[in-house]
């Protein structure tokens, strides 16, 4: 790091000090930890992990400038054009940049084994109620065989992927389609995630 940013090595160290003490106050259990003399490795909860990576890369590139570098923008359009997706064809190109980021992170995080744990059966309801884009399920599938061990944990995957693009892209649904996945998470009377969100 400190020969890519042309910091010097006891600056880096300094700066790495200040995310141990940031991640320590956000309090979301996720430790910086040293692995050897060049890499550092996050560990802790694999959707915060996967949902603080995307956010880091949008804010530092301001939605338009391709920040992976383990990456290319060109995997990621290639993935784009097996899916095929007419969400996405129909997105803003700021909103088509989120989706993509989007996908690296997610696709980084799986091809490095790293797995979304055990989701709770309330969160697994509202991710089915949300998951309903043959597009994420493509994408999962073109990963599946090489990235996923079982059906659950395809379904998992499934889910989180749903709700990042749905979250941080909101206009991948148009409005009439918010309107009725809206009526019916609330009609999921017995979920408590859902309760709480009639609430607000």
């Amino acid at each position: 790091m400190a020969n890519d940013l042309s910091y010097s090595e006891s600056y880096t160290y300094k700066l790495f000090g200040k995310l141990k003490q940031f991640f320590k106050h956000m309090n979301y259990g996720i430790q910086l930890k040293k692995e050897n003399a060049f890499f550092f490795k996050l560990n802790g909860n694999e959707s915060t992990i996967r949902i603080l990576h995307y956010l880091a890369v949008s804010v530092a590139s301001k939605g338009n400038q391709w920040l992976f570098t383990s990456i290319t923008q060109n995997e990621i359009m290639n993935t784009q054009f097996y899916i095929d997706s007419h969400r996405y064809k129909r997105l803003s190109p700021v909103g088509k940049n989120r989706v993509n980021s989007i996908l690296a992170v997610y696709e980084l995080a799986l091809k490095n084994k790293y797995k979304i744990t055990d989701l709770n059966t309330e969160a697994s309801e509202l991710g089915n109620a949300i998951n309903r884009e043959i597009e994420i399920n493509l994408y999962l599938k073109y990963l599946k065989e090489e990235v996923v061990d079982n059906d659950t944990q395809l379904q998992e995957e499934l889910i989180h992927l749903a709700f990042l693009i749905n979250y941080f892209s909101q206009e991948v649904r148009t409005d009439a389609e918010k309107e009725i996945l809206g009526k019916h998470i609330l009609s999921l009377t017995n979920n408590s995630i859902a309760k709480n969100c009639d609430n607000i």
